[in-house]
């Protein structure tokens, strides 16, 4: 079931199974990835995420993950502490405040996937709505969507965990992926809100809270559009080339041939993103060419 509102398409996440999830993350390209369209992930580059979507290869499954699910459950607690936590004030000086029942603002979860009609190529999975009115609750956010109305926040909330040797590598103790990622889950409140800003509330593994705060710039909101849109087009391309090299009986080697014409170029700088394009490659490679059984997770090993 998903929920119209104006521009608006909201999925209910509510009870919704993994599969569900899965099923709805094919239409689009989620919000959280756009960072690696800019080259600015350390674990995916574009070449790896193209044939990721065009379902050439699979994604990692992080089901299993340790840092994945304590770092999604400590999330829940960071959220509700946000409510308290003062941006202008030292870290982790939200924690008197919580015993003194000083909340500053109401950060709320959206049980919502969200999509744009505008960019509709894009999935937003927020972790939070911000509103500096501190009355206002998650069920209060449902009843507007069930009554029609699509809620205004005030500013977008990102809740990131981290180990502090991780933030160290960073001059601004952020990674600069977040910011992107940020910067994209704005977008779709733009019209509702042109004030919209985000706000990344972190929390280190060492006991401490910070927050990085961001306002979207007008070109920065061009370039997310122009960049996942061009990507989109590079997806339903890479789709037809595969339908069509099927009626043909193409070979999966001549398929695989059709669709290197036009995936994503490594950048020409040297950067992360050429590096995990070239290590994505010569995976691909070497798992397509290798005879002996098991040669190529050694050969993947010195990569």
């Amino acid at each position: 079931m998903q929920i119209e509102i104006g521009d608006f398409i909201l999925i209910p996440t509510a009870n919704q199974t993994k599969g569900e999830w899965l099923e709805q993350r094919k239409y689009g390209l989620l919000g959280s990835k756009v960072p690696i369209l800019f080259d600015l992930s350390i674990y995916n580059s574009p070449i790896e995420l193209f044939y990721e979507k065009i379902v050439r290869t699979t994604s990692t499954d992080l089901s299993a993950n340790n840092s994945v699910h304590y770092g999604r459950r400590i999330e829940q607690i960071i959220l509700i502490d946000s409510f308290y936590y003062g941006l202008r004030g030292t870290k982790n000086n939200h924690i008197k405040k919580i015993s003194g029942g000083n909340r500053l603002r109401s950060n709320l979860a959206f049980p919502y996937m969200i999509k744009n009609k505008k960019f509709p190529w894009l999935i937003f999975n927020v972790d939070g709505l911000g509103f500096y009115d501190k009355s206002i609750t998650e069920q209060d956010l449902v009843d507007m969507v069930n009554s029609g109305v699509m809620p205004r926040p005030d500013f977008i909330v990102e809740i990131k965990t981290m180990d502090p040797i991780v933030r160290d590598k960073y001059n601004s103790g952020v990674n600069p992926a977040y910011p992107k990622q940020e910067a994209t889950y704005c977008l779709p409140f733009l019209d509702l809100n042109p004030d919209i800003f985000g706000i990344i509330f972190t929390f280190y593994y060492n006991r401490v809270m910070s927050h990085y705060a961001l306002n979207l710039l007008a070109v920065e909101v061009e370039e997310i559009i122009s960049v996942s849109g061009k990507f989109n087009k590079l997806i339903l391309n890479g789709n037809l080339i595969m339908e069509e090299g099927y009626k043909m009986r193409l070979t999966e080697e001549d398929i695989d041939f059709n669709l290197s014409q036009f995936h994503p170029a490594p950048t020409d700088v040297e950067s992360l993103g050429k590096l995990l394009s070239e290590r994505f490659l010569s995976r691909e490679h070497t798992k397509a060419h290798s005879t002996i059984p098991g040669v190529d997770d050694i050969l993947m090993r010195r990569i």
